[in-house]
């Protein structure tokens, strides 16, 4: 009896509500200008969301917890600009009035506030944390210091921001409150680089890249409630190393979690300068690939409706 209910957990731990929301991701081809796309978790539906109609592809897409709204970085603007639009990519508007370069804004849990990171002017200098009301107004710098930010989330309902910095000359993920003050290191490892940082939605697990002195990216796991790390995937085909030749190497990889915490979607090189979405449970097995399309297809957002 206690293997029959044992199976039947299993069961539902793949098969429950993970396969609901849909992903967004960006994809462009080589000298061509893509757009944002959407897919369903299980790999169908793909629908594209936005036209790039400058000469540097939309991306980093982020949803609203309520789904009705999207941000991303679009080069309509002149430059990288937080762009904001409905969730079918209609109306689109530039969410500052700053310009300076600004990159991968997120949602608060409230749908009143995003965080970003951008330099605080032009395009020179630092990347730094910042917060502004959804209509573009109240904008605060939140960190000021000599390196740089990256992937700024709010996380712990909205009360604390997590991110990954070079602080230690290499990167580590820290939290902070929402006054700038109180910074913490989660991750801090030698001669190991963390990245794009994804805290689980149940705040129980920590989700994160590592890159090591040769170049090879993992996708990680972090157990929060006991400390342990796991590694639970390496490549598609065999050990994953990132591309030359990109004016930031890093840009494509970005990881997001399902709604119930069960699954993540991320980005894969696979080779011939094609990246594509993938799904992984949080132990590891049964990685799925969602995309097949020529070209770079990264940056995934599992959106809740």
């Amino acid at each position: 009896m206690k293997y029959f209910l044992a199976i039947i957990m299993c069961f539902n731990f793949y098969n429950s509500s993970a396969q609901t929301g849909k992903i967004y991701f960006s994809s462009s081809e080589r000298n061509t200008p893509g757009g944002l796309f959407s897919i369903e978790p299980n790999g169908q539906n793909l629908k594209q969301v936005t036209n790039s109609i400058a000469r540097r592809t939309d991306a980093q897409p982020h949803s609203s917890k309520s789904g009705e709204w999207l941000t991303f970085n679009s080069y309509r603007f002149g430059g990288w600009k937080i762009a904001i639009s409905d969730k079918e990519g209609n109306n689109v508007k530039k969410l500052t009035k700053g310009s300076s370069y600004e990159y991968d804004a997120r949602w608060s849990p409230n749908g009143q506030q995003i965080t970003y990171v951008g330099f605080p002017s032009g395009r020179s200098g630092y990347r730094q944390v910042f917060v502004v009301n959804k209509d573009g107004t109240g904008r605060k710098q939140l960190t000021n210091e000599q390196y740089s930010h990256y992937t700024s989330t709010f996380i712990e309902g909205g009360k604390k921001l997590m991110f990954a910095t070079t602080e230690n000359s290499q990167f580590d993920v820290y939290t902070m409150n929402l006054d700038g003050s109180g910074k913490k290191n989660l991750t801090q490892t030698d001669d190991v680089h963390e990245i794009a940082p994804a805290l689980s939605p149940d705040g129980k697990y920590l989700a994160y890249h590592t890159l090591d002195e040769n170049d090879h990216i993992n996708l990680m796991i972090y157990d929060l409630s006991n400390g342990r790390k796991k590694e639970i995937f390496s490549g598609w085909k065999g050990k994953e190393k990132i591309p030359q030749g990109w004016d930031t190497p890093l840009f494509p990889y970005s990881i997001s979690w399902s709604p119930d915490s069960r699954f993540l979607a991320f980005t894969s090189h696979l080779g011939d300068n094609s990246f594509q979405i993938f799904k992984i449970d949080r132990l590891g097995e049964n990685p799925v690939q969602l995309t097949n399309r020529r070209g770079v297809n990264c940056q995934p957002h599992w959106s809740e409706n």
